[in-house]
């Protein structure tokens, strides 16, 4: 099936040229995954979302319009994956300052579920610092320009992933996804404090989702930590709980608990 588009509840492919989520990045977005018809976890997206528009003060439109929209949207899709984005809405003046009279703009797309990614799967330390801004971590907010550079950099090393450090230099997260790091035999995960994405699948982890008994716990760390990794994983909405088997040239163990992790995630009926 090819993919779709609706604009504000309607099938439609183009925003108008002053819509501030394209002239400022002004907005969020939200992944989500979609199983026979069933937009998964959409309680887990829709309270983020709602928790951005707050800090952002974005008027965040009704939650079951969004969760109606996005499931008609996606009905008669045995697996797909569905991108919601949210701006402001067009400009009701020139400037970066918001009138407050601003209607936001709602997006979503429905596309097939990718390929799976070639394996051994393989990471580096990106060269791009993620900028410190408490305002703004946590969120999935529309600008991706630092994990844009971050991919450029990891397709020019012939690598999967690029795992970002703060301007402190204290890790963060991947540039697609959050990450896991086990020294010691414990699995680790970085606090999100001043910059990146609490991503949904994150959350659910440290939460003990499906019952999967994941013993992680967050731990500030850095370039030391990642030379003392045992095993590192990455998750998004489309890798799941994805291993790395390859950090900078360095071969890494594969701990037979993710496995048996993934398929507790898989199995909550969400």
């Amino acid at each position: 099936m090819r993919d779709t588009t609706w604009v504000n509840g309607e099938p439609a492919e183009q925003l108008r040229a002053d819509d501030r989520g394209l002239l400022y990045g002004d907005g969020l977005f939200e992944t989500l995954a979609v199983r026979r018809g069933h937009v998964r976890h959409l309680a887990l997206h829709l309270a983020r979302l709602a928790r951005g528009c707050e800090r952002l003060h974005i008027a965040m439109p009704a939650q079951p319009l969004l969760a109606a929209e996005l499931q008609a949207l996606c009905a008669g899709r045995e697996r797909a994956l569905l991108r919601l984005t949210l701006t402001r809405g067009p400009a009701q003046a020139r400037g970066y300052r918001p009138t407050g009279s601003e209607l936001p703009t709602r997006v979503a797309t429905v596309a097939a579920w990718p390929a799976p990614v070639s394996l051994p799967f393989r990471t580096r330390l990106s060269d791009v610092r993620l900028a410190c801004q408490p305002l703004l971590a946590g969120l999935k907010h529309l600008n991706r320009l630092e994990q844009v550079l971050a991919q450029q950099g990891a397709a020019a090393a012939g690598v999967h992933e690029a795992l970002m450090l703060d301007s402190h230099g204290g890790l963060v997260c991947g540039s697609m996804g959050n990450v896991y790091v086990r020294i010691r035999g414990q699995w680790l995960t970085p606090p999100i404090i001043d910059c990146g994405v609490a991503g949904i699948t994150r959350q659910r982890l440290l939460e003990g989702a499906g019952g999967a008994g994941f013993p992680l716990r967050e731990e500030q760390m850095g370039v030391a930590g990642l030379a003392r990794a045992e095993c590192i994983a990455i998750s998004n909405v489309r890798l799941g709980l994805q291993v790395v088997h390859w950090h900078e040239g360095r071969e890494l163990g594969v701990d037979p608990v993710l496995a048996r992790v993934q398929e507790a995630l898989d199995a909550d009926g969400q």
